[in-house]
């Protein structure tokens, strides 16, 4: 197989690029349905190393497709990868597969065949085990170590840890046919998923919060929902995430992950210790004086992962220039404040989107860009919530 890779930005200017892709022939093509955060420095790697979260994606990627993976279990494990080491996925979740070859079985795991209902891994049949590739020194993350792939029958791969439990698991989704689950059906079926796999979790997901419910598709043709759990720790989501995809035809699981960062519960909290030492606003100013921008609308979000943390998002208006209304609708509104949560996505759960407050001179034209075609620049910065400490910085 050739792979070629051609990485662009703000590529939906030029219409489809994906479709553009296909109708000239190629074989299969990558692309992602919202945006993406790169390039990026994460917790511990200094900045401009090449280290940052597209490049471990697409090394991750490279790795497990050098190794016989499909396109799809390639994506997959290189999204809990990237999870594992930076605590959310950047955008990089939302990846689509298409091509012109052979249409979206191209990317599947086994072929034409799609993975019925199962309630557990002890249920699959296993017809191969194999080390899973290891991270290169640098890039190297404990939950990634030492793990063990299971190929099964039923069309599902999964990764296994030394203690024996599940890292993550994709599966073969199905790409036509009717739905036959609703939106409250999928969550019920993941609500039950994630009570028997994942240790820890007691009925009902209680001591969690939902962070994501939505519909989300890899490949042409399907019908999928996201359902996403971290655990509260001191009133703010804490160092793991419970992801899992529901086929709404099949109501099978097609993908799941149970990520851990390296922080631990914290004990009871004292002044001297407690989570959020640091303030949001003096998190947001950290973040404005970086970017030299005293005006754009700004948002706090705290979590905790290898340690406690403010996620600060700036919006600075549109890459591109032109005024925000250029924008969809649901992007257009909304004030600086922070909160509880963590990140789910480029912007935030809450699209954080400004009507005004950015500068005119941040701004970028593209040559032969249409007027309307204008691209969000969000920035964010993390910043250490105990010592104030700058943790990564990057952009959409």
């Amino acid at each position: 197989m050739s792979l070629l890779l051609l990485a662009g930005c703000c590529t939906s200017r030029w219409a489809d690029f994906g479709a553009a892709s296909v109708s000239r022939g190629v074989d299969s093509v990558i692309t992602f349905s919202g945006l993406v955060y790169y390039p990026a420095t994460a917790p511990g790697v200094p900045a401009g190393n090449g280290e940052g979260s597209g490049n471990f994606f697409w090394s991750r990627f490279s790795a497990y497709k050098a190794e016989g993976a499909t396109l799809l279990t390639a994506l997959a494990r290189a999204r809990t990868d990237l999870v594992v080491r930076e605590g959310h996925g950047g955008g990089w979740h939302r990846y689509v597969i298409r091509g012109a070859a052979g249409g979206a079985h191209d990317g599947l795991p086994y072929g034409p065949t799609v993975t019925g209902p199962f309630s557990g891994f002890h249920e699959l049949t296993p017809v191969s085990v194999a080390s899973s590739p290891a991270t290169a020194a640098s890039r190297a993350t404990k939950e990634c170590a030492g793990l063990t792939e299971v190929t099964t029958a039923e069309g599902v791969s999964y990764r296994v840890r030394p203690c024996g439990s599940v890292l993550d698991a994709v599966a073969t989704p199905s790409v036509n046919g009717p739905v036959r689950l609703s939106a409250e059906g999928a969550r019920l079926a993941a609500l039950r998923f994630a009570e028997e796999n994942v240790p820890g979790c007691g009925p009902g997901m209680d001591g969690w919060m939902l962070t994501a419910d939505e519909p989300v598709s890899h490949l042409d043709g399907d019908a999928l929902r996201l359902l996403r759990w971290r655990p509260l720790w001191s009133g703010v989501p804490g160092a793991r995430e419970v992801s899992v995809e529901i086929d709404l035809r099949s109501g099978a699981v097609v993908y799941f992950a149970d990520a851990q960062g390296t922080a631990a519960p914290p004990a009871a909290a004292t002044e001297e210790r407690k989570p959020l030492r640091v303030s949001a606003a003096e998190a947001m100013a950290t973040a404005r004086r970086l970017a030299g921008d005293r005006t754009a609308p700004a948002t706090a979000e705290a979590d905790i992962w290898h340690t406690s943390r403010w996620t600060v998002t700036l919006d600075r208006g549109n890459w591109g220039g032109g005024p925000r209304s250029a924008l969809p609708r649901q992007q257009t509104a909304a004030t600086e404040h922070s909160r509880p949560a963590g990140p789910a996505g480029p912007a935030g759960p809450a699209g954080p989107a400004g009507t005004g407050g950015h500068n005119r001179n941040d701004e970028q034209e593209y040559p032969g860009a249409e007027p309307e075609l204008r691209f969000p620049r969000i920035e964010r910065t993390e910043v250490d919530a105990y010592t104030g400490a700058v943790l990564s910085r990057t952009s959409t």
